[in-house]
């Protein structure tokens, strides 16, 4: 059986071992991108995707945008990921 892939939007600037994918909040719908390794996050996809050192917001499980300290985190799916706008921003897929 053959795993999902899923987009990222840049290499984590922080951990440098990471990529950061996109996902939702289950308690406000805020979207952010969180490193699938060392679990920071951020909110402004555009300028962590244009400088991958730029600041994060935050630490998973905590949402950033509305402070849930316990959020539930879904990945954005294409189709979500270009309703929001923000195809421009992914660079590739990986498992």
């Amino acid at each position: 059986m053959s795993k999902q892939a899923y987009p990222y939007v840049a290499e984590c600037g922080f951990c440098g071992s990471g990529l950061l994918r996109l996902y939702r909040c289950s308690h406000c719908d805020g979207v952010v991108a969180i490193c699938d390794e060392c679990e920071l996050t951020w909110t402004n996809i555009k300028a962590v995707a244009k400088n991958a050192n730029a600041k994060s917001d935050g630490a998973f499980p905590k949402c950033p945008v509305c402070d849930a300290d316990e959020a539930d985190w879904y990945y954005l799916e294409p189709e979500e990921i270009a309703e929001h706008g923000l195809g421009q921003y992914v660079v590739g897929e990986s498992e």
